[in-house]
């Protein structure tokens, strides 16, 4: 549901009619979540609800939001609303100070079990999605996600999702508090990626979760939340900073710093992914120097701890790996010489031998990444003119083909030029004037027909273009061709006079 609307009237259990209010007192018992759990409304309290929301509401409600001429459903509905939002803004905000009223309102809306972890999905690049968009559109794309997460989690009877400040969305859950922690954060991290997914097959756009700690107290809900909060924020840090899933205890916790400065100091996020972006473009001088600044860094903060280091360096492996892989694929067969490397990170013994091993290594990562993607980049530009070849007639943009050959526009832009030796637009144009020269002498059709079949709705630009490609205009390209056609293929009239029919003009040559 989404959070209170400005300007809307907000309904808690202390503004019902004292009815509705008496017939809320429910029985609780422990359920195995570690939270209380509460029993549904009986059916005896649901109708003296109903008689009583058949009642005129009087000053407690504005129009249009309640009129008299709504139905006793469509006024328990809204009641019902606004008692939902006010429950979820208390737990998410931590302003509740009596723990019996939160269950007394879940009561009342049939929630059995009450959440004991947050989540928090932010809409990515949400800033330029909506660029030029009015406000009604920015509303109508958060309703959609909203809507996405919700049909995500609706086999999760407990969960209550929310939209928060901007772009965010909470979404509140209850896991088994039976199980161990790291258990209950696996599940949690897994339901975070369905949510993901679910929302970025609804096409609209990608998200980013993060997930908070799990709470043994409804007071700690507000804390799992900002947990997720910070979490999200901190994908920035990531080389790939959309369409991902963190955990808190994956984010370096800030208000610890001062404690023990030398083991909570910030992680070089910054140096590690200036690396990868190196790697991934095959830039030797510049990912060696980048990677000096990094092991000075990680040797400073790992100092007296050799195998703190080496672990760093292990997950560095992984995630060079990765980000090669990402721009060449074909590498698969080089990787597998990890292993070896593995073994030698092993038995290592210091932070010298350690960072030789790092140095071999990405040397290797950049040769095979370099060749890879010499082979990768041509592959990619011979796909792409085979789609504008099929599709030239079209008004095809640089963003579909882009999007064809799975690359951002700006970066096929930019490859497309460099292997293709012409820009997009100028390889488009070439296609089409080919397809309107061979159209205008094999087919007998007009002018505005060969430009319609050549992707020109106006005849005019098409000849103009023509004209700059060719250097003549369509007719007189035709016209042109039809005459050289004529003199090559028109035989020699020979004189039969000897002067004239010898060879050089020597009448003695035959």
């Amino acid at each position: 549901m989404n959070e209170t609307v400005k300007g809307e009237p907000q309904m808690t259990v202390d503004e019902l009619p004292a009815t509705r209010r008496n017939g809320a007192r429910h029985t609780r018992s422990k359920c195995c979540t570690g939270h209380d759990r509460v029993s549904p409304v009986d059916p005896a309290t649901a109708a003296s609800l109903g008689a009583a929301l058949s009642s005129d509401p009087g000053e407690a409600a504005e129009p249009p939001l309640w009129t008299a001429q709504m139905s006793v459903e469509h006024k328990l509905r809204i009641a019902l609303d606004m008692l939902r939002r006010d429950l979820v803004s208390s737990l998410i905000e931590g302003t509740f100070t009596n723990h019996q009223d939160i269950l007394e309102k879940a009561a009342f809306l049939g929630i059995e079990q009450l959440p004991n972890l947050a989540l928090v999905a932010d809409i990515d690049h949400f800033a330029a999605l909506v660029r030029g968009r009015d406000d009604g559109e920015q509303e109508a794309l958060k309703r959609s996600v909203l809507e996405a997460i919700e049909t995500s989690v609706a086999h999760l009877s407990s969960a209550l999702v929310s939209q928060l400040m901007g772009d965010e969305f909470a979404i509140l859950v209850c896991l088994d508090s039976s199980r161990d922690a790291w258990r209950i954060r696996e599940e949690a991290v897994n339901l975070a990626e369905h949510i993901r997914n679910s929302v970025r097959q609804h096409g609209l756009c990608t998200v980013t979760i993060g997930v908070g700690s799990h709470c043994r107290s409804l007071y700690d809900i507000a804390k799992s939340v900002r947990e997720a909060r910070r979490a999200v924020s901190a994908r920035h840090s990531y080389l790939d900073d959309q369409n991902q899933v963190i955990a808190a205890d994956e984010v370096a916790i800030d208000e610890y710093a001062h404690k023990t400065p030398r083991h909570y100091d910030r992680y070089p996020w910054d140096i590690e992914r200036r690396l990868l972006e190196r790697v991934q473009v095959s830039d030797r001088e510049g990912a060696f120097v980048i990677l000096d600044e990094l092991m000075c860094t990680l040797a400073s903060r790992y100092s007296t701890s050799h195998n703190a280091f080496k672990a760093h360096v292990f997950d560095l492996v992984a995630m060079l790996s990765r980000a090669a892989l990402e721009v060449a694929p074909e590498i698969d067969v080089m990787l597998g010489s990890n292993v070896e490397l593995a073994e030698a990170l092993t038995k290592a013994n210091s932070h010298a031998e350690t960072r030789l091993l790092l140095q071999r290594f990405i040397h290797q990562l950049l040769y095979a990444t370099a060749q890879s993607r010499t082979s990768a980049r041509q592959h990619i530009v011979r796909t792409a003119k085979r789609y504008i070849s099929d599709n030239y007639s079209r008004n095809i943009s640089l963003e579909e083909v882009a999007e064809s050959v799975h690359l951002s526009p700006f970066y096929f832009s930019h490859l497309f030029a460099q292997e293709a030796g012409c820009t997009f637009r100028d390889f488009v144009t070439s296609a089409r004037i080919k397809a309107a020269k061979k159209a205008l002498l094999e087919q007998r059709l007009s002018l505005k027909e060969v430009a319609t079949q050549a992707g020109y709705g106006d005849v005019g630009y098409f000849g103009r273009v023509f004209k700059r490609v060719e250097g003549v205009t369509p007719r007189q390209f035709v016209l042109n061709t039809k005459r050289m056609s004529v003199a090559l293929t028109q035989p020699h009239q020979y004189s039969t006079s000897p002067d004239e029919d010898s060879v050089g003009g020597n009448p003695s040559c035959r």
